[in-house]
């Protein structure tokens, strides 16, 4: 037997075996893991980037001519020329000289695509949508350096404003909206970027019933808000319902001068929660919000008392569970008594308060600056804001976006500031299941402008790479909605004193919106629909990204390996020949 030091030669050659395979199999492990690695180093890439133009108010200057395009409102110079398998796309179908083409449509890899929030026309965009435009518009360079054309998948931009910038640009099919094709889509109801923004938490929103609330509208709202500060709270409060997450606790209660009163039962949101219109599971309590916040009484509320009782439910709340109270108010209320008590409950759990003012007409201290009130806020570390009387009706969730910025930074801080990984969901773009990773973007003001977010679909790639990627996201600490420990909620008082200036100095004098007018009459299939499949993806899109990115790589430590094992075989034989010698050869001759 050949042997060497005692040790048969067989043993080497399998080593060198061993050593080969271990290789092979490290270099698939670390597929998955560089894969996700780079789509999470990737959505900071975006995020940062809109953070960075959020200020160049330079780019409002040309927005007209350089427009944005929207989906169903297509052009004529579209560069659709690139065909890849979508499989949401109902319009399609295989043509008759290849069967193969079956959901194959054009989509564009030369600039992104928007979708309006609704109702979804250009004529009806909030001065901060058409600004969110004109500026993200710079977006585009980001999202191609990032994208390739071997992996169809979505690479976006959801702004706090509403508007949705996707990229590659992919046309949608117009006429019956009610999937959300070209204006229905509602981007914080959607559960990538409900992950960027939030921890779980225990959500109870206050709305004062007293004084003026129940009064005539005053003249600074738009005419389509209502009759009362009621129903403009009862349209904010609808809404934010909408974008609870799993695993969240919410209730809504009033108070007024005679006491305080919840509105039914606290509910506990599922960890299946379906946001949509159909949803029955917070049914009850969305009744209860529109039966009930129709009647006002008169005299000064009693904020104090509100918040006491609302703080003494957090009893039995779980430990890492954020605590927030959210306060709608006209601002007439009783001087505040007993802050010290009170201020000591809300620091011991922590609370955060948020506390939203509307303004009302010829008030003298619309801020309420002259009150006790800054005072007991900032000594709890809560936030104060006047809220706009025309983004309150017409974009409620903007309004409020302090509440969402307070949310995204405690998320940010809880996540160690990493990308956050949504859990498997069905997704817009594709039916299949797939996840999100997703970071928020602020800007110079602080305030939340918005989410970056990239989907895979895992089930899409070929067997090595999706169980790689699965592996690699079991690593993942910060993924779905997670717990908030104390340590990690950074409380601070924000307390608003006088009126904010606008971004980039007001309302952008833009035709159209920024959005491109529709200049293409042709039908949507003769538009879009591939007539073969010569420039299309395949099935094995996945499977050739794999390639590029295991083969070549073994391409090269194969060579390399190859020669380790020659000279350790030669090491081991003993000689330059090549051939066994025996061991403990005598000596030679003298």
């Amino acid at each position: 037997m050949n042997t060497k030091d005692g040790v048969p030669l067989s043993r080497f050659r399998l080593s060198f075996l061993q050593l080969f395979v271990a290789f092979s199999l490290v270099d698939a492990q670390d597929d998955g893991a560089s894969f996700i690695a780079q789509k999470e180093d990737y959505v900071k890439r975006i995020a940062f980037r809109a953070e960075m133009i959020d200020s160049d108010c330079t780019l409002l200057d040309n927005c007209s001519a350089e427009c944005s395009r929207a989906v169903c409102y297509p052009l004529k110079e579209d560069l659709q020329a690139y065909c890849a398998r979508v499989q949401i796309n109902n319009f399609c179908p295989p043509t008759e000289s290849n069967q193969t083409c079956n959901r194959f449509m054009k989509v564009n890899y030369q600039r992104s695509y928007l979708t309006l929030y609704p109702p979804g026309s250009p004529d009806d965009l909030r001065p901060e949508a058409i600004r969110d435009i004109c500026l993200q518009r710079a977006l585009d360079a980001t999202f191609m350096n990032i994208s390739s054309k071997t992996e169809f998948s979505y690479v976006y931009f959801g702004s706090a404003s509403g508007v949705f910038r996707a990229f590659p640009g992919r046309e949608r099919q117009a006429g019956n909206d009610t999937a959300g094709e070209c204006g229905n889509y509602q981007l914080h109801r959607r559960p990538w970027y409900k992950n960027a923004i939030s921890v779980q938490k225990q959500l109870k929103i206050l709305v004062d019933t007293g004084n003026s609330m129940g009064s005539e509208l005053p003249p600074n709202y738009p005419p389509d808000a209502g009759s009362t500060l009621l129903e403009v709270s009862s349209n904010i409060v609808l809404k934010m319902l909408k974008t609870v997450s799993p695993d969240d606790f919410v209730d809504v209660a009033t108070f007024n001068s005679s006491g305080y009163y919840p509105l039914g039962s606290q509910v506990q949101v599922s960890s299946s929660f379906d946001d949509s219109e159909d949803s029955t599971e917070l049914a009850a309590l969305e009744a209860s919000v529109k039966d009930r916040l129709a009647r006002s009484s008169p005299g000064l509320s009693n904020l104090t008392g509100a918040i006491l009782n609302a703080v003494g439910t957090f009893r039995d709340a779980p430990a890492d569970t954020l605590k927030v109270i959210v306060i709608f108010t006209d601002g007439q209320f009783s001087p505040l008594t007993n802050t010290t008590i009170l201020t000591a409950q809300i620091l011991a759990w922590p609370v955060k308060i948020i506390l939203f003012k509307f303004p009302l007409s010829g008030e003298t201290d619309p801020f309420l600056n002259t009150t006790l009130l800054p005072n007991f806020i900032c000594g709890v570390q809560g936030t104060f804001e006047l809220l706009d009387a025309v983004d309150s009706t017409r974009n409620p969730l903007y309004a409020i976006r302090s509440f969402y910025t307070f949310m995204a930074r405690t998320q940010l801080a809880v996540a160690k500031n990493q990308s956050t990984w949504s859990a498997r969901y069905l997704s817009y773009s594709q039916p299949l299941n797939g996840t999100s990773v997703t970071y928020p973007a602020f800007g110079s003001d602080g305030q939340l402008i918005g989410v970056a977010g990239i989907d895979i679909y895992p089930e899409e790639f070929n067997s090595t790479l999706r169980d790689s990627v699965y592996r690699a996201l079991e690593t993942r600490t910060a993924k779905g909605n997670m717990p908030a420990p104390v340590a990690s909620i950074n409380l601070a008082c924000s307390y608003q004193t006088a009126v904010r200036s606008e971004k980039c100095n007001g309302s952008p004098s833009v035709a159209n919106g920024g959005v491109c007018k529709a200049t293409d009459s042709t039908g949507l299939q003769q538009r879009v629909c591939c007539d073969s499949c010569q420039l299309a993806t395949t099935d094995s899109s996945s499977k050739k990204n794999l390639v590029l990115k295991v083969v070549l790589p073994l391409a090269v430590l194969i060579p390399l390996i190859l020669c380790i094992g020659y000279f350790l075989i030669r090491h081991c034989s003993g000689d330059g020949g090549g051939r066994d010698k025996p061991i403990n050869n005598p000596p030679p001759d003298t």
